[in-house]
């Protein structure tokens, strides 16, 4: 309710939104092939949209290390009903990957359409990165934590300045990471550094690029040293403990 309110009184900037995701959409087709000319495609069914074989491999690959995950979609990538059960029924999660971050109406507007799509609640996301070939809009760690309480999520899965958290902390209501890594962007040494470092590393894989020569053994490198496991399922430990602990959340 207070997301449709915030939407209401964000009304007059209909004009300034109309105008947002139309750039948004043709960044987004930018970024299709980008995506594909970074992940070596080599077959049709690689190139489908919403990259299901990407996803379909990704999720037999964590599977046969006993591993668990989230799967962030944007409106661009929003599962089949075929594939966002078959996410479910194996005990992962699916969150929101929002690239459209200019002002909360239009943030919330994607949310709710991928959930009534998927005809379930979402409880937490993560942002899309930002770059001339993608939207999504610089890291402004107020604004997007502000986008989740008032949106009534439970997390950000997504950290940045605080590499001296070992845990998440809640703030204005919202599990919020301090530090994560994303697996193309760093080292095969960097992730070893990062995942043997923290007690609890955040690694954001994206699917499509699974297939670049390397990530799959960093990836692997990763699975054989920590479980891995789903971000409500941490969250849903954390506060466990908590309550264990009398703690109010």
């Amino acid at each position: 309710l207070v997301g449709s309110e915030m939407c209401i009184r964000d009304r007059d900037n209909t004009l300034d939104v109309f105008r947002a995701s139309r750039l948004s959409h043709f960044s987004k087709v930018v970024n299709v092939v980008y995506q594909l000319s970074a992940s070596y495609a080599s077959s049709l069914v690689e190139i489908l949209p919403l990259y299901e074989h990407f996803i379909y491999d990704l999720l037999d690959f964590e599977s046969e290390h006993g591993a668990t995950s989230t799967f962030f979609f944007r409106i661009s990538t929003i599962p089949t009903r075929k594939l966002y059960r078959k996410i479910i029924s194996k005990g992962y999660e699916v969150g929101y990957h929002s690239d459209r971050n200019a002002n909360f109406c239009t943030w919330f507007h994607d949310l709710r359409r991928i959930e009534m799509h998927l005809k379930t609640k979402l409880l937490g996301y993560t942002k899309h990165g930002y770059s001339r070939f993608r939207g999504g809009g610089e890291w402004d760690e107020a604004k997007f934590i502000a986008y989740a309480s008032l949106a009534g999520l439970k997390y950000l899965a997504q950290g940045v300045g605080h590499p001296s958290w070992e845990l998440p902390k809640k703030v204005k209501g919202v599990w919020v990471w301090g530090h994560h890594i994303t697996l193309k962007k760093a080292s095969a040494k960097a992730v070893k550094e990062y995942v043997e470092g923290k007690e609890l590393p955040l690694i954001l894989v994206h699917p499509e690029d699974f297939h670049i020569p390397g990530e799959r053994l960093k990836l692997e490198h990763v699975l054989s040293r920590r479980r891995g496991v789903s971000v409500i399922e941490v969250v849903n430990t954390l506060e466990k403990i908590l309550r264990e602990k009398g703690v109010a959340i």
